[in-house]
C-alpha cells in the first residue's frame, strides 16, 4: 500500500502542476484551449479518485497515469497557444505605442507647418498704406 501512496502523491503533484497552468492560462484573454485542459484535468482528478474505489488497483493507477498524461498533453498544446497570445498582446501594445508616437510627431509637424504658413502670410502683407494707383509719371 505504501507504493500506492507514493504513486498517488506523484499523480497529485502532476495534477497540481496542471492546475497551476490552468490558473495562469485563465489570466490570458482569448486562451480557448484552457477549457480543454480543464476537462482533461477533471478527468485526471476522477481517475486518481478511482484508485481508492476501484477493486483492481493496478488498472486504476494505470488509468490515472493515462489521464494525467492526456492532461499534460493538453497543457503542452495550450501553452503554445498562450505563448502566441502573449506575443500578440505584446505586439499590439508595441503597435499602440508606435501609433501614439506617430500621432505626436504628426501633431508637432502640423504645428510647425502652421507656424511657417503664418510667417509667410505676414511677410506677404503690406505693412503701410498702398501707394495710389495712377498713370505712370515717367517722362515721355
Amino acid at each position: 500500500m505504501d507504493t500506492v501512496w507514493v504513486t498517488v502523491d506523484r499523480l497529485i503533484h502532476d495534477l497540481g502542476a496542471i492546475r497551476a497552468f490552468v490558473d495562469e492560462a485563465e489570466a490570458v484573454p482569448g486562451a480557448s484551449q484552457v477549457a480543454e485542459v480543464r476537462g482533461a484535468m477533471d478527468a485526471a482528478t476522477q481517475a486518481i479518485t478511482r484508485i481508492f474505489t476501484d477493486s483492481p488497483e493496478d488498472a486504476a493507477i494505470e488509468a490515472a497515469w493515462t489521464a494525467v498524461a492526456r492532461a499534460q498533453d493538453a497543457v503542452a498544446k495550450a501553452r503554445g497557444v498562450i505563448v502566441e497570445a502573449r506575443a500578440g498582446q505584446a505586439s499590439a501594445e508595441a503597435m499602440r505605442e508606435l501609433s501614439r508616437l506617430q500621432l505626436a510627431r504628426a501633431r508637432e509637424q502640423s504645428q510647425i507647418v502652421s507656424e511657417q504658413t503664418d510667417r509667410v502670410r505676414r511677410r506677404q502683407r503690406p505693412t503701410g498704406p498702398s501707394p495710389p494707383a495712377g498713370p505712370d509719371t515717367k517722362g515721355s
